[in-house]
This record gives C-alpha cells, sequence and structure tokens, in this order.
C-alpha cells in the first residue's frame, strides 16, 4: 500500500496529515524524541486507518518502524518539494 504525507516538526511536536492522496487527508500528530518519531492518526467518522500509532525511527530521508496493528512494517521515504 502506498500514500502520502505531509508533516511539521516544531521543537519536539510533529503535525500534519497522512492518507491515500493530497485530496483524502486523515490528520496526524505525534512526537519526536532524538531520532525517534511516534505518530497517531485522528480519523474522521466513517473513515477507517492503516494504523492508530506507530513509532519510527529516522534515518536521513526515512522513517521506517512498526504500526501497531498486523500490518507489519510501514515506512516513510521523503520526497523533496516541487
Amino acid at each position: 500500500m502506498t500514500g502520502k504525507a505531509s508533516l511539521k516538526v516544531s521543537g519536539d511536536k510533529v503535525s500534519g496529515w497522512i492518507g491515500p492522496s493530497e485530496a483524502d487527508p486523515i490528520p496526524v500528530d505525534g512526537s519526536v524524541k532524538g531520532s525517534h518519531v511516534t505518530l497517531r492518526t485522528h480519523p474522521q467518522e466513517g473513515r477507517t486507518v492503516a494504523f492508530a500509532q506507530c513509532d519510527l525511527t529516522l534515518n536521513g530521508d526515512r522513517m521506517t518502524g512498526r504500526i501497531d496493528t498486523d500490518k507489519g512494517t510501514i515506512e516513510f521515504v521523503r520526497v523533496p518539494s516541487k
């Protein structure tokens, strides 16, 4: 499964969205501590998400980690803004 995300870091707080596309976003928030990132989703009524929370490790332009379901791992790859 692939999707898109837009994340912003301010201090140790993360905010933004994740979803199948920019036109179908689900709000997220979380925190950053060193190279560890935690994201939590906030789906709207009637929507489902791939995870409620995931814990990631930042390494260069990639964040990789486990999600809180039986779906396994997730990877975020940074793509430069156009």
